[in-house]
């Protein structure tokens, strides 16, 4: 399901404090306009410079945050889906939906979804953290923390979501950055298990839903990019003085917002990753169009 709404407001009234953050990764806009005058890529070989032995990579790897149920050596023979994602960037979370169904769809087949959770920001290098989002977020596949990016490196990944599809004889038969392209990776995907031995004719190819945050973008009417709240990435902050890095400061709305542009109302502290609100009630606006 698509959803599209014209130029609007988000207007968050904030009472007791609190955190909040807005992130993702990459160019909405930039991305949308593609989208919106070609086809989506299809899905390539491995990346230049990606190990060759992509499953002692992942034996290698730790801590696991989510363990795999029969350990790391369980991978030797499996279709492996490796998806690199982070759980404050939207394009990851979109890409869930997927990840979770094919797990459960083709698990009795010999599939085994990997995540490696490579942050994004400081907040994200915190363990727990990412179990309460994996938790919150219904990840239950096998997780591994990757703070270092020496998974990523292994990989020569280039982005957030990316996908690698991995036989069962150990090679990375197809790698995809960003979203889209479902249908083709799940027919992949069915390539591989047929090609080990283990054929999914007698599981159906249905849609899947995705509901809340990880409803898919409708990219060609797409307006508004991401945004930040912290000072490192924030961009289009109109209220009168703009933002007190580190401080608690009081802020006022601007008189007018032009599309994509916000403002804060109330005493914050902004931070080079986060927005906190010390008073006890605050608003955040963003004029949007997506």
């Amino acid at each position: 399901m698509i959803s599209t709404r014209s130029i609007g407001f988000i207007a968050a009234a904030l009472v007791a404090a609190g955190t909040t953050t807005a992130v993702c990764f990459g160019d909405a806009l930039s991305v949308a306009a593609k989208s919106a005058t070609s086809e989506p890529e299809a899905i390539a070989s491995a990346p230049f410079g990606a190990s060759t032995r992509p499953v002692d990579v992942l034996q290698n790897a730790k801590p696991w945050l989510t363990a795999l149920p029969n350990g790391p050596e369980s991978l030797r023979g499996k279709v492996v889906i490796v998806n690199f994602w982070t759980y404050s960037c939207i394009n990851s979370l979109r890409a869930l939906p997927y990840l979770r169904a094919w797990s459960a769809r083709y698990a009795s087949k010999g599939l085994v979804v990997v995540g490696v959770h490579a942050p994004e920001f400081e907040f994200e290098k915190n363990a727990a953290n990412v179990r309460l989002a994996s938790k919150n977020l219904g990840v239950a596949y096998p997780n591994v923390q990757d703070n270092d990016f020496a998974i990523w490196r292994n990989f020569n990944n280039e982005g957030w979501p990316g996908f690698y599809f991995i036989d069962a004889k150990g090679r990375i038969r197809g790698y995809r950055v960003g979203e889209g392209n479902y249908a083709e990776s799940e027919q992949l995907l069915r390539k591989l298990l047929a090609e080990a031995g283990h054929d999914p004719a007698d599981i159906p190819v249905a849609p899947i839903p995705a509901k809340g945050i990880e409803v898919q973008a409708d990219w060609r009417n797409l307006g508004s990019p991401e945004a930040y709240l912290g000072y490192a990435k924030a961009t289009s902050f109109m209220s009168p003085g703009g933002i007190r890095r580190d401080e608690a400061s009081r802020y006022s709305a601007a008189s007018q917002l032009a599309r994509n542009q916000w403002d804060l109302g109330g005493t914050w502290t902004v931070g080079r990753e986060f927005a906190t609100l010390d008073g006890n009630a605050g608003t955040i606006r963003f004029r949007f169009r997506v």
